[in-house]
């Protein structure tokens, strides 16, 4: 989580102030969300106990 902050502060300071208005970030929390709100069903494997034998314990995205 550290290299995420330190990747979104290097980028609000590198851009402008008209460039940083179009961007969006989003964590792992915040994309989930939005297929709950937009009613859609999650990945396979974002689920505890619903990952296929062999999967890895990190969501798919």
């Amino acid at each position: 989580m550290v290299f995420v902050m330190a990747a979104r502060n290097w980028l609000g300071n590198a851009l402008d102030a008209a460039k940083r208005s179009q961007i969006m970030f989003m964590d792992r929390d915040d994309i989930l969300n939005q297929f709950v709100v937009t009613n859609l069903p999650l990945p396979v494997g974002v689920l505890p106990g619903a990952m296929p034998s062999g999967g890895t314990a990190e969501a798919p995205f």
